[in-house]
């Protein structure tokens, strides 16, 4: 799924008033967020460091089944940017139940990532 995608299904829904620059860096911002904060704690990451999208020709890292996230989170960044309160309030609360059904997907489906270090620790005495 690309960016381009998600800024013309978030479109549809509010309009064309922000520039494509700003929709771009806010996607950006989210996949920044999403990287950080779930993927790179999940092995089978080659990447080490995101790398800020440029254009709406950008793949963005969640599968096309999360477009909604997406289309939520703009949605609620241009209502903020217009200062649309109640479709801002609206959009924001269906963007955290995305974004928690995202976060929850790639965490059954990716094993964590683990500890290179090894602890010694001192055998359990029962008593």
């Amino acid at each position: 799924m690309t960016i381009r995608m998600v800024i013309e299904a978030a479109d549809a829904m509010r309009g064309n008033r922000l520039s494509a620059a700003f929709k771009i860096k806010c996607l950006s911002e989210l996949d920044w967020q999403i990287f950080e904060d779930i993927i790179r704690r999940h092995e089978g990451n080659a990447q080490e460091t995101f790398t800020p999208h440029e254009s709406d020709t950008a793949v963005l890292l969640a599968p096309e089944s999360f477009a909604p996230m997406y289309e939520a989170y703009l949605c609620a960044r241009v209502d903020a940017a217009q200062g649309e309160t109640a479709l801002y309030d609206a959009d924001r609360k269906r963007f955290e139940a995305q974004y928690a059904r995202f976060a929850a997907w790639y965490n059954e489906t990716h094993l964590p990532k683990r500890n290179a270090a090894i602890r010694v620790s001192e055998p359990f005495e029962r008593r």
